[in-house]
């Protein structure tokens, strides 16, 4: 998180115009960089909120995608744990989010359309005031990370006194 160039955050912008400010919709989906839906991801976590009607916030579980594109790491998750989701141990790269159930939805949909802000950020302090029945585990992968290749630390060898 934090590697998006102001640059590459204007250009998405000037793509996708529907996330500049406006309108608060009612839900939204926020996903982290690096990180690919599931084709029907999205409309899982949207039909929780849907089913829940107390639901604010909706989380799924999720995969990583290794640097030689296989599937890797599943990570199953356990139903809304505070604790957790304060640890930023949770609520993963993709989550559906009702800001029409908010009281403060229109500062939180400013704060999303800011230049200088991470969703995840945003999605993790909405969360830590939501009370656990406002928050859906949605018991699918929803989407896949995409880890960092790993690259090939250089080897150092210190120097070894003559005498050991």
């Amino acid at each position: 998180m934090g590697e998006v160039s102001d640059t590459l955050r204007r250009q998405v912008r000037s793509y996708w115009p529907a996330i500049m400010p406006g309108p608060v919709p009612e839900r939204i989906v926020l996903l982290d960089p690096r990180t690919l839906p599931r084709l029907h991801g999205m409309r899982l976590l949207l039909d929780a909120l849907h089913d829940h009607s107390t639901a604010v916030l909706a989380f799924g579980d999720d995969m990583a995608i290794d640097r030689h594109g296989q599937l890797s790491d599943p990570w199953f998750k356990p139903v809304f744990d505070p604790l957790l989701a304060a640890q930023s141990m949770l609520l993963g790269p993709m989550t559906a989010l009702r800001l029409d159930r908010l009281r403060n939805a229109n500062a939180v949909w400013a704060s999303l359309c800011a230049d200088n802000t991470e969703p995840g950020d945003v999605r993790e302090k909405i969360a830590a005031g939501l009370p656990r029945d406002d928050v859906v585990h949605c018991p699918h992968v929803v989407a896949f990370r995409f880890e960092r290749p790993v690259l090939p630390l250089k080897r150092i060898e210190p120097p070894v006194p003559d005498p050991l």
